[in-house]
């Protein structure tokens, strides 16, 4: 029984699966699926913030630290109350817990620093300046707190957002599946970091049709919402287009019918436009037919990994007299290939010493290895290679991996 698609790729939930060890390459290695949407795994904050183990060690963090203060006061200032550095204890747990926490903390440090004093307050001759200092350290403290409060609805607030995004990324553009037929399939959709509009322009989607299967990725222009509009708009003519079109450069033609007429209800010089390459995979004919409007050059995998260089149409949306007749590229497609398709966000990433991620290099480095020869290890290979070398997600970054299996694993399925 093979796990569900959609407990792989994109979701939130962490699995752990293993390759046969009958597979040539990372053997027995364990691959473990991490969020590809948001956050990542890479992330300081995300490696101190998730997990009960981690949670705890960062929340107790400062009154570690108060300890430590405390103990080097002792040893080498013993004429300074300890309490004074106990004041800094509601401060510190501020940062780090919520407002019921920092609450607490907060009255017992002013309850350790009212009974430190060595005379009755009410018969000190200081004691309404005593009282005064009291107060304002209550009012600081309580102020500590309300900040707490405010910042949890703000992080609520935001993790309502994100959901919300992340499942209306999911509506626009599901999961593609982890195979149809003989094809694996692997797939990665990401947003920039940092960037505040969580659903982006690129699009995919992985049709069925007849024994093989037909596929689209691309990027519409824009991260606004015309370009929610415009994503959806272009999925549906695909899904509609791929399974009644008897060639993939009708279904293209199609889509751009399909944009030009989205661009004539906008203002002149507002029209969008979306870059895709659209294709087709036939395992009767051992072939992959391309059709590129104006999207970065898809990867072959065969003996090595190569641009495959398709005469590109203009994009789509973009008027223009070229006819789309004689625009395909068909090239034979057998098992152990790979064709990768991807957005300029991976192709055109840099560090941050200005370097563009070796995409093309990287793969033939994964090839000279001899690892396996197929899509999901390939990009768990990529992703490695891109975080490890402190490359930057700078605009939206998806890609498609298509292999074509071996003669065991589609008699097993």
């Amino acid at each position: 029984m093979r796990p569900d698609p959609r407990r792989t790729g994109r979701h939130r939930r962490q699995d752990t699966w293993r390759f046969p060890t009958t597979r040539q390459g990372h053997a027995g290695a364990p691959y473990t699926s991490t969020p590809r949407r948001y956050e990542d795994g890479d992330d300081v904050w995300t490696n101190l913030s998730h997990g009960a183990g981690p949670l705890i060690g960062l929340r107790i963090l400062p009154l570690a630290i108060m300890a430590l203060v405390v103990t080097v006061n002792l040893l080498f200032a013993p004429e300074v109350e300890v309490r004074y550095y106990m004041l800094a204890a509601p401060l510190l747990m501020a940062l780090v817990n919520g407002p019921i926490v920092t609450l607490a903390v907060s009255a017992a440090v002013l309850a350790v620093y009212v009974a430190g004093e060595d005379c009755p307050v009410s018969d000190c001759e200081y004691g309404g300046t005593f009282w005064a200092r009291v107060a304002s350290l209550g009012g600081l403290f309580l102020l500590a707190t309300g900040i707490t409060w405010l910042r949890g609805r703000v992080r609520r607030r935001y993790e309502s957002i994100t959901a919300v995004a992340e499942k209306t990324q999911e509506a626009i553009v599901p999961e593609a599946p982890d195979r149809v037929g003989p094809f694996a399939i692997a797939s990665v959709l990401r947003t920039p970091e940092g960037y505040a509009n969580l659903v982006g322009g690129d699009f995919f989607a992985v049709e069925p049709y007849g024994r093989g299967i037909r596929l689209i990725l691309g990027d519409v222009k824009g991260h606004d919402l015309a370009t929610i509009q415009l994503t959806n708009i272009l999925m549906g003519a695909f899904r509609e287009r791929a399974m009644e079109e008897s060639d993939v450069t009708e279904v293209a033609r199609r889509l751009h019918e399909r944009l030009s007429v989205f661009n004539g209800s906008v203002e002149p010089f507002e029209e969008y436009f979306a870059t895709a390459v659209v294709a087709e995979f036939d395992p009767d004919a051992e072939s992959v037919t391309l059709v590129n409007c104006g999207h970065p050059p898809p990867v072959f995998v065969g003996r090595e990994a190569d641009l495959v260089e398709v005469r590109p149409l203009p994009p789509l949306g973009v008027e223009h007299g070229e006819s789309f007749c004689g625009r395909a590229l068909r090239l034979p497609f057998r098992r152990g290939d790979m064709v990768h398709f991807y957005s300029d966000g991976m192709s055109e990433a840099r560090n941050h010493g200005g370097e563009v991620y070796p995409m093309v290099g990287l793969m033939n480095e994964y090839l000279a290895r001899g690892l396996v020869r197929e899509p999901e290890p390939l990009i768990w290979f990529l992703r490695d290679q891109f975080y490890s070398h402190g490359f930057v997600i700078a605009d939206d970054m998806s890609s498609l991996t298509i292999g074509y299996g071996n003669d065991e694993e589609e008699d097993s399925q």
